[in-house]
């Protein structure tokens, strides 16, 4: 078990716009991404969360905080409209729910066809201890008590959770756990923050596994299901001599297998970046995109897995050298994925996105949106999700002073 070592900071009107980007090599023809503005009121809103939906829609999650009071709230988009918004959960009096810009809920879509989300709940008198509440809807669309995954039953850190649909109507969480941290964060006391999943039923907490027992401190994690009742999850690890690579571990054949390092960037940091990992899956097919400041350049990768995760192709380098990270990605098809991340250049910072092929080929960067505001932690992660069969939905946290919003658009892809 490695020696914790104190961090010493952390890294940093309504139309169709078609964005003609400039060709990344003279004989490439330009590619054109189109990015539609989705009415939506998220005023008073941040930390938005994106999930496909069967029906060929999408569903979101955000929260909301009003006279000083967060709740969870989510709505479906269907055929061009949002669904009126439901309240998931409210912060109840005696209770205080752990509200971050790094840390946030997440939605997924359920076997059955209901939701399930999390939430994070603080344990002690610690600013990082908290707990990981899980909960589901019901056919009828109602919310049911939720469950804590961990039973451990300790104050410290619990959070950064990818949730899956699982068998049975049951969901799968991934979460970065700290039990045995002694209530530390960011390297202060005790021992590593470690990387845990359990199972949640319709009745409650099935199983908990340990599945690496030292990672990075507060970096993102994500998860995919893979065929056969298998899964994937990415996640940034830990090592003796503080080098924060990205690895994953699988779940295959009823149990977690060992975990691999995704690729050796060699980035070492004394300090969590605050930067996770992101994955997406077509069947065997995995896209995985990351950020790394290994030797000091700052740069986003992407790679591609054809036999859900066992081997990788090597990395592309896909963002335009002026990335902070902040990634998502979401496969096309089985060639193709889109890619998200923030740029900063100088005092503009935008959310970028290009199509990244699986032999490497890189289509033009678009803008999104452009404000100087997205380089805020307030402005968090951008989050996507495929719509259709031939566009993807990315919300973000807006920051303008002291006020946030959740912006939506619609990106449709050649």
């Amino acid at each position: 078990m490695n020696k914790r070592i104190p961090a010493i900071g952390l890294l940093l009107p309504v139309m169709v716009i078609a964005v003609m980007a400039a060709a990344c090599t003279p004989d490439k023809k330009p590619a054109t991404i189109t990015v539609e503005e989705v009415a939506f009121d998220g005023d008073e809103a941040g930390m938005p969360w994106l999930t496909s939906l069967r029906s060929g829609g999408v569903a979101m999650s955000w929260t909301r905080t009003e006279a000083g009071i967060p709740r969870l709230e989510y709505a479906s988009y269907q055929g061009g409209n949002w669904s009126a918004p439901g309240v998931i959960a409210t912060q109840q009096e005696g209770e205080e729910w752990f509200v971050n810009w790094a840390d946030f809920p997440s939605i997924a879509e359920l076997g059955d066809g209901g939701l399930s989300t999390h939430y994070l709940v603080s344990s002690g008198e610690n600013i990082f201890a908290y707990d990981v509440h899980i909960t589901r809807s019901d056919a009828e669309g109602n919310w049911m008590q939720s469950v804590t995954p961990h039973t451990d039953g300790t104050q410290t850190e619990h959070g950064f959770v990818s949730l899956l649909p699982w068998q049975d109507h049951s969901v799968m969480a991934v979460w970065l756990d700290g039990r045995n941290t002694s209530g530390g964060h960011y390297g202060h006391g005790g021992g590593p923050m470690t990387l845990r999943s359990a199972v949640i039923g319709p009745d409650g907490l099935t199983h908990e596994f340990e599945l690496d027992p030292a990672v990075c401190d507060c970096c993102q994690t994500s998860a995919v299901r893979l065929p056969g009742g298998g899964a994937l999850a990415a996640y940034r690890d830990r090592t003796p001599d503080e080098i924060r690579d990205i690895s994953v571990v699988r779940f295959r054949d009823g149990a977690w297998e060992e975990p691999r390092v995704l690729h050796r960037d060699g980035w070492e940091i004394y300090g969590c970046p605050v930067n996770g990992p992101a994955l997406d899956a077509i069947g065997e097919t995995v896209a995985a995109a990351w950020f790394t400041q290994a030797g000091d350049t700052a740069r986003v990768k992407v790679a591609f897995s054809g036999d859900g995760g066992d081997s990788w192709s090597p990395p592309v380098i896909a963002d335009s050298g002026h990335s902070l990270g902040r990634v998502d990605i979401v496969l096309l098809d089985g060639n193709r994925a889109l890619l998200s991340w923030i740029d900063h250049e100088k005092r503009d910072a935008r959310i970028l996105v290009r199509i990244v092929h699986r032999n490497g080929e890189l289509e033009p960067p678009v803008a999104v949106s452009s404000d100087e505001g997205l380089s805020s932690r307030a402005a968090g992660f951008p989050r996507m999700a495929k719509y259709g069969n031939d566009r993807v939905m990315i919300a973000w946290t807006a920051v303008d002073g002291g006020r946030r919003s959740v912006e939506v658009r619609k990106i449709a892809t050649p």
